[in-house]
């Protein structure tokens, strides 16, 4: 940040909890070096030794992989995971949280959390979707994970009044698949 280079962060979860180690760590340094390729710093986040990590050296980024006990870290237990000392792999809420803190102003992650398939009878809905509302960070990511009601995360997105935009296609991707069939409110080339 004070060498005036473009910084994104990178949430950690799917290291700590979405994939399995060698992959994990595979996709990480992959996803790091097309960042930096781009002339970007990466930043990846985690919690560490009761300590917010922004950037995690190669070594540690290998140990962080192979942690076990990782709590999931959203914007409502970022600070009890800190308070615990435990090893934190950061949500999309969590991240966004950290970004603010750091002013952090671009955030990439796979996929969003959203609706549930039955959040009409369980309200289960994703925090991602109040922190994306909230932040002024721009979140990059794949859509919404394929685990979600997409329609209904897509409406919920608009009843928050976040503007969506798709890159190089007319429709909302969701996480593994490209296209929805869903029209996204405004393309970006």
């Amino acid at each position: 940040i004070d060498e005036k280079i473009p910084l994104v962060a990178l949430e950690s979860s799917i290291v700590s909890h979405g994939m399995p180690y060698p992959q994990s760590l595979e996709m990480a340094k992959e996803i790091e070096e097309i960042i930096k390729y781009e002339g970007v710093q990466p930043a990846t986040l985690a919690v560490l030794d009761g300590k917010i990590q922004i950037g995690l050296d190669p070594e540690v980024l290998d140990a962080f992989t192979k942690f076990r006990n990782v709590e999931k870290v959203s914007s409502s237990n970022l600070d009890s995971t800190i308070f615990s000392k435990k090893p934190g792999g950061t949500t999309v809420s969590g991240s966004l949280r950290i970004c603010k803190l750091a002013s952090i102003s671009v955030f990439v992650t796979g996929g969003i959390g959203g609706g549930h398939r039955d959040a009409s009878e369980s309200m289960d809905i994703s925090a991602d979707l109040q922190a994306i509302k909230e932040s002024e960070i721009i979140t990059v990511c794949a859509g919404p994970k394929t685990i979600l009601d997409i329609s209904k995360t897509y409406e919920f997105l608009e009843t928050l009044s976040v503007p969506v935009f798709s890159y190089r296609q007319k429709n909302l991707p969701a996480f593994w698949y490209r296209d929805t069939d869903l029209l996204s409110t405004h393309r970006v080339e």
